[in-house]
């Protein structure tokens, strides 16, 4: 390899991963930037803070559902095609949660955001296609996990200043700003990788196993005050029971390894 392409992949991997930081560092401000905000969110909302907890509850509850499916689909039709539109519903709920005008709208905008649940996986995939050397791939790694669990504190501390000073509006612009920004950065910098695009989403048995971990999912995390069935509980675990074995294959059920 001439001293110009190593140059150059050194680059891309560079940028790649530049891209890739930005979406989890957009993902990652969802949970850790709002947990201080709750409180003005309650008061600016006129609700309790039992009830508010509730929006970090939907959030972490659709992020867990959708990394279901969505790391698998990435690998069908698009790592970088799946990141970039994950990243593009979470601004369309960031928009919705900052122009809430009541505590529905808010689920509602939370919701819409936990689609982008799988962003990390999705980018250590990305990133696992680009990086060959396992020196490198684990140095890049560890630096986009560290990222996921927080950027020191600093993202609670804007969170708190930004709600104190401004409401907790402007908390959602600010994770609305960033995630346009990765947006855009994915885009340009990301590289596609397709390892499975000749097999078949297994549509049906994502949709079951969603189905079952819905109404266990909510059970885990419901306050004491909760309804303990709801609709749409009901029609999940339905769903689960009533539902035949989808038809079994590794070539349909399995990650990609490449």
């Amino acid at each position: 390899m001439s001293v110009t392409t190593a140059a150059a992949k050194t680059a891309r991997i560079g940028t790649l991963t530049a891209a890739l930081l930005a979406a989890c560092i957009a993902f990652q401000l969802n949970a850790s930037m709002l947990s201080p905000v709750l409180v003005t969110m309650a008061t600016e909302l006129h609700t309790d803070q039992a009830t508010i907890g509730l929006s970090q509850t939907l959030f972490f509850t659709a992020a867990a559902l959708f990394s279901l499916f969505l790391p698998r689909l990435s690998d069908i039709i698009g790592r970088k095609r799946v990141l970039a539109w994950m990243l593009v519903v979470m601004f369309a709920g960031s928009i919705i949660a900052a122009l809430a005008v009541n505590v529905p709208m808010l689920f509602a905008g939370r919701m819409i955001q936990g689609v982008a649940g799988p962003v990390v996986p999705i980018c250590l995939l990305m990133l696992r296609s680009e990086v060959k050397d396992p020196k490198r791939y684990g140095v890049t790694m560890g630096l986009i996990t560290a990222v996921n669990g927080g950027i020191a504190g600093i993202d609670a501390l804007a969170g708190g200043w930004l709600a104190t000073n401004f409401g907790f509006r402007s908390v959602f612009w600010v994770i609305a700003a960033i995630a346009a920004l990765a947006v855009v950065f994915v885009a340009v910098w990301g590289v596609e990788s397709r390892p499975s695009g000749d097999v078949r989403m297994d549509w049906w048995g994502s949709c079951r196993s969603s189905s079952r971990s819905a109404p266990s999912s909510r059970r885990s995390t419901r306050p004491a005050n909760w309804p303990r069935r709801t609709g749409v509980s009901s029609s999940a675990g339905w769903s689960s029971r009533s539902w035949p074995s989808s038809p079994s294959g590794s070539s349909r059920t399995g990650f990609a390894s490449r």
